[in-house]
C-alpha cells in the first residue's frame, strides 16, 4: 500500500532535498536532519525496495537513486556528518 501511494518517490525527494540543503550550507552552519529521521528514511526506502513492486517502482530512477545514496554516504563519511545512513 505504501508503495502504491508513492512513498518511495517521496523518500527520494526528501533525501535529495536533505542532500541539497547540506551542500548549500557547507560554508555556513551545516544542516543535518535528526539521526532518527535520516536513518528511518533510508531504512524505510531499503525495506520497500525489497518488495517486488518496490523494485519495479525504483528501477526507472535507479541511477539517480544510486548517485543520491552514494553522495549521502560520502557526505556522512567525508564531512563528519551523519554516519547513520
Amino acid at each position: 500500500m505504501m508503495i502504491d501511494r508513492g512513498v518511495l518517490e517521496w523518500l527520494v525527494t526528501y533525501l535529495r532535498d536533505t542532500q541539497q540543503q547540506q551542500q548549500q550550507q557547507q560554508h555556513q552552519q551545516p544542516f543535518y536532519p535528526s539521526s532518527y529521521g535520516l536513518e528511518y528514511a533510508t531504512a524505510l526506502f531499503m525495506n520497500l525496495c525489497l518488495h517486488r513492486s518496490g523494485k519495479d517502482r525504483c528501477l526507472p530512477q535507479a541511477a539517480a537513486v544510486l548517485d543520491l545514496f552514494c553522495s549521502l554516504l560520502l557526505g556522512a563519511v567525508g564531512d563528519g556528518g551523519n554516519a547513520q545512513v
